[in-house]
């Protein structure tokens, strides 16, 4: 079914869309001077908080909010690795940028243990890739002596402990956690889509209010915190404004706290 109502929850729809057109509006008119690798980093991350807080915003207005629901988790996993790295910006934003050379070594080892993946009539570059892939390796090799990543990836911690330290532990054990269970499609998000009808059990796949006000809310609060962080950051000078969006997403709490 497609959807046919939109704007689910006006008011927090229409509060999270002000504050994207602040942040759309300074990335259109602000040229950002770009001189340190915490500066791009964050700059990365304001961008894709952006696009991704653009994409909540559709979904969870029209009705589909377990969806919405999805990128919010991808949003506060964003959020909490932005806030890490401004811990100790100088070090920890290295180790993201360098951690893409790991990456890529992974990438290009797949390629050559199975050839197919270049496509048949990209078979003849094999050798050409096998030489990219040296190269790949010695980089791999030298930004593991350097950062000493673990299993855990760039950080060499896991999701939740670095969300404990920038004070988001509340948000991973409860948003991100449950819109896990919905992510890898477990048993428990069953009943987001089975529900108990007249004749026997029904599959619901119409566009509902599920998910789509607390989609609205996250997604506010977490772009908000990027921004304020990019703000400090980047020099946007929009400060005035941040703080109008937040003084905004405080009074909507409340009031959903009268309800």
């Amino acid at each position: 079914m497609v959807a046919t109502k939109t704007n689910w929850s006006p008011s927090e729809a229409q509060v999270l869309r002000e504050l994207l057109e602040v942040v759309g509006a300074t990335l259109e008119a602000k040229r950002i001077s770009i001189d340190s690798e915490e500066k791009a980093v964050i700059a990365f991350f304001l961008g894709k908080a952006y696009k991704t807080s653009q994409a909540i915003s559709l979904l969870a207005e029209r009705g589909y909010g377990e969806d919405a629901g999805l990128l919010t988790r991808g949003l506060l996993n964003l959020t909490i690795n932005a806030l890490w790295i401004h811990q100790d910006p100088k070090e920890r934003a290295t180790a993201y940028v360098d951690y893409d050379w790991i990456v890529r070594a992974n990438l290009g080892r797949k390629i050559i243990h199975n050839p197919n993946l270049l496509g048949a009539a990209n078979q003849d570059k094999l050798p050409e890739v096998k030489k990219i892939q040296a190269q790949l390796e010695v980089e791999a090799k030298r930004v593991q002596n350097a950062h000493g990543y673990n299993r855990h990836g760039w950080s060499g911690k896991t999701i939740r402990s670095m969300s404990e330290e920038v004070g988001l532990l509340d948000a991973y054990d409860s948003a991100y956690t449950l819109l896990s269970n919905m992510e890898h499609s477990n048993s428990r998000s069953v009943n987001d889509y089975i529900v108990d009808g007249p004749q026997g059990y029904d599959i619901d796949v119409a566009p509902g209010p599920n998910y789509v006000r607390e989609a609205l809310l996250t997604a506010h609060h977490l772009m908000l915190r990027v921004a304020r962080l990019a703000d400090g950051i980047l020099a946007l000078a929009i400060d005035k404004e941040l703080g109008q969006a937040e003084r905004r997403e405080q009074a909507l709490i409340m009031n959903a706290g009268k309800e």
